[in-house]
């Protein structure tokens, strides 16, 4: 998987020098905020199906006590720092990059290299953006480090019993 995420990169690398030549460097702030835009949706969505999750998890332990959906709760800080942390949009930008360059009749692909710009953007503000923010979310929301709390649990074996 890593292999495949550096190659993403390297693809980007590669394309993005042409995409941006072919972009109106007037429409570039508009972009740019379009690609915010898209950020602050796709982490809503991703915090409601996280705390979502959180519920339906809270919801089945309550109605079952069992052991298994009780090793799997958590509490409200660890839900919003899982939702802080995921998103980094590899899967769309790939997308992007896979984009033809022509349609089947010789025309250029229709904004092609806008779709590709957004995308690129995106992953770098939630690279950039929230990678660098995790740490103070953490630090804000003074989520223990403790050693001693931060116990790892063999999930398949809690799961299956083995």
């Amino acid at each position: 998987m890593f292999i495949l995420n550096g190659l993403v990169f390297v693809l980007i690398g590669l394309e993005f020098p042409y995409v941006l030549e072919n972009i109106d460097r007037q429409q570039l702030i508009l972009l740019i905020g379009y690609s915010f835009i898209f950020c602050l949706v796709a982490l809503i969505i991703r915090m409601a199906r996280v705390f979502l999750q959180k519920i339906n998890i809270d919801r089945a332990f309550r109605k079952t006590q069992s052991s298994r959906f009780e090793d799997a709760q958590l509490d409200w800080k660890s839900s919003l720092i899982i939702s802080w942390s995921g998103m980094r949009g590899i899967v769309s930008l790939a997308t992007a990059l896979a984009l033809p360059v022509t349609l089947t009749d010789g025309s250029a692909f229709p904004q092609r290299d806008t779709i590709i710009f957004i995308a690129v953007v995106t992953v770098l503000i939630t690279l950039v953006g929230q990678g660098l923010s995790l740490p103070m979310l953490v630090k804000r929301l003074n989520v223990s480090t403790d050693k001693k709390e931060d116990q790892r649990i063999d999930l398949p074996s809690k799961i299956t019993g083995r």
